[in-house]
């Protein structure tokens, strides 16, 4: 019922009656001439003139033109109130739909980088895993028996041509720990490259090294893989590799067996 009250239609057909009721009861009030004879003002305007008819039914019609024009107005207000009203609830909801489409990027977003990190983790790991079975690989043929032996001959400037040799992982047992025997195989190529490299200052040459081939190669091997797999490892196996001194290792073990390599 409320919305009929508020409907401008409502109030111009009201006000369309209310002239059209006016009107009649004007023209049915009647007036009387000096001579004494009354008559209704309707048939007074039956009676009048054209123009005078005219002119009447001009303001009449005037007066309902005015209130339709007032209805008409007031039904385009109303009807452009309820377009805004329809275009704020589009905005508010194509900024609910924005902010649920942002939400789902973040999902995914969020999603992807978990994938990533798995990824990484998995890569990591399975780097890490082949790191440990390369490192007890090395650290089985280091302390394999016989001990790895390596025979030289030693030119010395004042003497003729002698023979020696040295045995590498002497110390070293099948109990130990395999970053505690690549350590002490690192320890041994040391003392051994400080030795020859003093020779050698004095004019010494080692030439003619002979050893176990396949064993150095396997161990070679395993020492050239660990290195050029390094950016392919965790930070915390980076680490481990370079406490084990591996590339210092793969370098001083080629040097003493007169063996070449470049290194990048």
């Amino acid at each position: 019922m409320s919305r009929i009250w508020g409907h401008p239609v409502f109030w111009g057909l009201t006000a369309t009656a209310v002239v059209v009721l006016l009107g009649s009861w004007i023209g049915a009030q009647e007036y009387c001439q000096p001579d004494g004879a009354c008559k209704s003002k309707y048939h007074t305007f039956l009676s009048a003139s054209p123009n005078e008819v005219g002119d009447t039914l001009a303001g009449f019609a005037g007066t309902l033109a005015f209130i339709w024009i007032i209805v008409t107005v007031w039904l385009q207000s109303m009807e452009l109130a309820e377009q805004r009203k329809e275009l704020a609830a589009t905005r508010d909801e194509l900024k609910l739909s924005r902010e649920a489409h942002q939400q789902q990027v973040e999902v995914l977003r969020a999603q992807a980088e978990i994938f990533r990190d798995e990824q990484r983790s998995r890569r990591d790991h399975q780097a890490g895993k082949l790191l440990e079975e390369r490192l007890r690989g090395l650290a089985e043929r280091l302390v394999k028996k016989p001990k790895l032996l390596v025979e030289v001959d030693i030119e010395r400037p004042d003497s003729s041509a002698q023979f020696s040799k040295f045995t590498l992982g002497t110390e070293l047992a099948d109990d130990q720990n395999t970053d505690v025997i690549i350590k002490h195989f690192n320890y041994e190529l040391e003392d051994l490259s400080r030795t020859i490299e003093n020779n050698e200052t004095n004019g010494s040459k080692y030439t003619n090294q002979r050893f176990d081939v396949e064993r150095v190669d396997e161990i070679n091997e395993l020492l050239k893989v660990i290195i050029e797999d390094f950016d392919t490892l965790s930070e915390a196996d980076r680490q481990r590799v370079r406490n084990l001194h591996i590339v210092r290792s793969y370098t001083m073990f080629l040097d003493l067996l007169g063996l070449s390599v470049v290194h990048a």
